[in-house]
């Protein structure tokens, strides 16, 4: 297995990083939207979403000021 696609498993490993692909693959929504999903705190969701749209087909926008995260194009 090459060290990119180890890397994209074990990005998604997580649970709470399983959920947020999930949501994030159907929809565009703000990282405050994603946090509303979650009983971990709001501060950790932007390194959630760091994290797998480096490795996962996602991509992060601002829009004025509001972070907007939503799939790419590509998919996984």
């Amino acid at each position: 297995m090459d060290v990119v696609r180890g890397d994209r498993f074990r990005a998604i490993a997580g649970a709470n990083r399983r959920v947020v692909v999930n949501l994030l693959m159907k929809q565009e929504l703000t990282i405050n939207q994603v946090a509303g999903s979650f009983w971990i705190s709001r501060s950790a969701i932007p390194r959630h979403v760091t994290v797998l749209a480096d490795l996962v087909s996602l991509r992060l926008e601002e829009k004025g000021e509001r972070n907007i995260a939503m799939p790419a194009s590509s998919g996984l």
